[in-house]
């Protein structure tokens, strides 16, 4: 046993080695799992990259049971329900169990365990100072605030949502929505990225959506769908399923909205799928406001479902998601 605190991280992709980072750049010692052999043996050049300094009481694990003195397991494995559940029932030696889910439900994973937490850091998670905890009905209250406390301890502010899904989630896609609902329109890709930036965003919706990863943004979509009606004929929907079937899945892998070389430029296969939609006539309406109303509408939703305080919800926004609250009106 060692002095300092550890964690224990199942997965090391994008997010699990974010997540090592973090808690490396902490204090904490840290030990990571994977059942791709060749990502493990990536780890430590990625944390490198992401902490920009030397790396440090970080191990490599093969087997997916945590030392007997570490007491957080973090999962971070791909939005697949089935494969977190089977993790979820392995023995824990008496850990906290919680999963990265920004989609699934966390009674979907485990609905018995007390000990068994949703725990959603926010991408890039060296930059986002929110983590997101949501219980299931059965996690435990201790659970809960002990998960609230060591969010405190890596420099992140705890949001407490009840609902069992996350809401920062349920807010993304409905800015992705206006997106699409603006192509829709007429208006193209480099348009609707300006609108979002004259408003105060710092990426704009398709940036974004490459930089979180359009595999993961299929299967959190598949998940939400059956918790939400989400609108099945937007285009941005389509196109984020047709490229990632294709392998082209973001800015990771250099082609997803946007093909990334020496100059960023939109992605030509999506002129090819665009045809496959229908494009409504263009009309007369605000663009910038007209981006973010299915946010407002979402915001408002989940404020009337009494799921978090307004307090909350303003650092979903800000720190979850780097909104600026002046598009939120009173809200």
């Amino acid at each position: 046993m060692v002095n300092r605190p550890g964690v224990f991280i199942v997965g090391a992709g994008q997010m699990g080695c974010e997540i090592a980072a973090c808690h490396m750049l902490h204090g904490y010692e840290v030990f990571v799992t994977d059942k791709d052999k060749k990502v493990l043996s990536a780890v430590f050049e990625r944390i490198h990259q992401l902490a920009g300094r030397p790396v440090e009481h970080v191990h490599l694990c093969e087997e997916n049971t945590p030392p007997s003195w570490v007491s957080l397991v973090l999962e971070c494995i791909t939005e697949e329900a089935r494969t977190k559940q089977a993790l979820a029932a392995l023995p824990k030696n008496g850990a906290i169990w919680t999963s990265n889910t920004s989609a699934i439900p966390a009674d979907m994973i485990s609905f018995t365990d007390p000990k068994f937490c949703v725990f959603h850091f926010c991408h890039p998670v060296l930059l986002r100072n929110m983590i997101e905890v949501i219980p299931s009905k059965a996690t435990s209250q201790e659970t809960v605030m002990t998960l609230c406390d060591h969010a405190m301890k890596v420099g992140k502010t705890p949001v407490i949502e009840k609902g069992g899904i996350s809401l920062l989630n349920r807010i993304l896609f409905a800015y992705f929505q206006g997106a699409g609902e603006l192509l829709q329109a007429g208006l193209t890709i480099g348009q609707i990225e300006s609108i979002s930036k004259i408003v105060g965003m710092g990426i704009g919706p398709f940036t974004f959506a490459d930089e979180i990863g359009l595999a993961t943004l299929w299967r959190a979509g598949y998940y939400l769908q059956k918790c939400f009606p989400v609108n099945r004929s937007n285009p941005l929907t389509q196109i984020i399923i047709k490229l990632a079937a294709g392998g082209q899945t973001g800015r990771r892998v250099g082609r997803g909205f946007y093909v990334y070389g020496k100059r960023k430029v939109v992605n030509p296969k999506i002129l090819e799928i665009l045809p496959q939609v229908e494009i409504q006539r263009p009309i007369r309406f605000n663009a910038p406001d007209f981006l973010f109303k299915r946010v407002r509408q979402e915001v408002m939703k989940i404020l009337e479902e009494h799921l978090i305080p307004p307090v909350d919800m303003k650092t979903i926004l800000r720190d979850g998601l780097d909104f600026p609250l002046s598009l939120m009106g009173k809200n």
